[in-house]
């Protein structure tokens, strides 16, 4: 397997003193050149290239971490700057959902009546949510 860059700029190929929007569109560029889907002869190697532009990208992209990485390099980037909690990568919603209530499984953790009024559109009336006893009622206006 080829060896993985370990300087930032060099993964995403662009100099120092490229601005946010040069930096986004290595990205997306490197993402597609990367992605695993894209690479199935490779995949392995893929996914890692794919992560590490990924955290490229993180830092290069927000003007705290980057000042960070430009002076100590890697290392000298705050401790939780990248998770490596497999299940960090996860969306938004599935965290909220998954921790929603502590110490119970999503399906005990919400009631049909909440998953109505949190999507209504999914069961067929958007203007209507059903209570806990099944009854439905009008969804109240913000």
């Amino acid at each position: 397997m080829p060896k993985i860059d370990s300087d930032f700029y060099a993964v995403l190929g662009i100099s120092k003193d490229a601005n946010f929007d040069d930096v986004r569109k290595a990205y997306l560029k490197a993402a597609l050149k990367w992605h695993p889907d894209k690479n199935p002869d490779s995949k392995d190697f893929a996914e890692s290239m794919f992560k590490r532009v990924a955290q490229a990208y993180k830092v290069l992209g927000d003007s705290l971490l980057r000042s960070q990485y430009d002076v100590s390099g890697e290392d000298g980037l705050a401790k939780d700057w990248w998770p490596d909690d497999p299940d960090a990568s996860k969306d938004m919603a599935y965290l909220f959902f998954i921790h929603r209530v502590p110490g119970r499984s999503v399906r005990e953790g919400f009631s049909e009546a909440k998953l109505r009024e949190i999507f209504p559109h999914l069961f067929g009336r958007p203007d209507a949510v059903r209570d806990e006893s099944g009854q439905s009622k009008r969804r109240s206006s913000l």
